[in-house]
């Protein structure tokens, strides 16, 4: 077990070096919170990667949670609504508390890209960690170590079976 746990460190190191050098420092340190581009208020969670705060459309940056009809086996080999389980862990991990999101981009439809936290957790990264979500790597390796994490320990969709959200919208959309 130690030695496994060596070799875990080593990949994560080794990804965040790589990630480092190749893709700059920016895309795996967020900024401030308290950044001019920071949108905070009271959110409510549309679905396990996004938020509505004060009307505005937030897309959790760096992830990719399962959808909400989306059904995933468990690691019995039982169904079970992935995507709501995701949905209302966010809602749970946020309660009544205020979200903080620091604005990346505008994606196609419109919506704010940001890293959001409440309670000083950064809440992408906690919904990677869990495995509610995975890394999207397509825009970021920002939360890849947390997904190698998450996978390590067979947390959430790492203890079954799913699909990628992305294929899984694409066959079902």
């Amino acid at each position: 077990m130690l030695k496994s746990t060596y070799g875990f460190v080593a990949l994560a190191v080794a990804i965040g070096v790589f990630a480092w050098t190749n893709l700059g420092s920016d895309i795996l340190f967020s900024t401030s919170a308290g950044s001019s581009s920071a949108i905070v208020g009271r959110a409510s969670v549309i679905d396990g990667d996004t938020l509505d705060i004060r009307g505005q459309r937030i897309q959790l940056h760096g992830i990719d949670a399962p959808e909400g009809r989306q059904v995933c086996k468990d690691g019995n080999g039982h169904n079970y609504q992935c995507g709501q389980r995701a949905t209302v862990a966010l809602s749970n991990k946020i309660g009544y508390r205020a979200v903080s999101c620091d604005q990346r981009d505008i994606d196609r439809y419109g919506r704010i890209v940001a890293v959001c936290e409440s309670g000083g957790e950064d809440l992408n990264g906690w919904l990677v960690s869990e495995g509610l979500a995975v890394a999207y790597t397509r825009y970021s390796v920002m939360y890849l170590p947390a997904e190698i994490a998450a996978r390590f320990a067979g947390r959430g969709i790492w203890a079954g079976d799913f699909m990628e959200p992305e294929t899984w919208r694409r066959q079902n959309r």
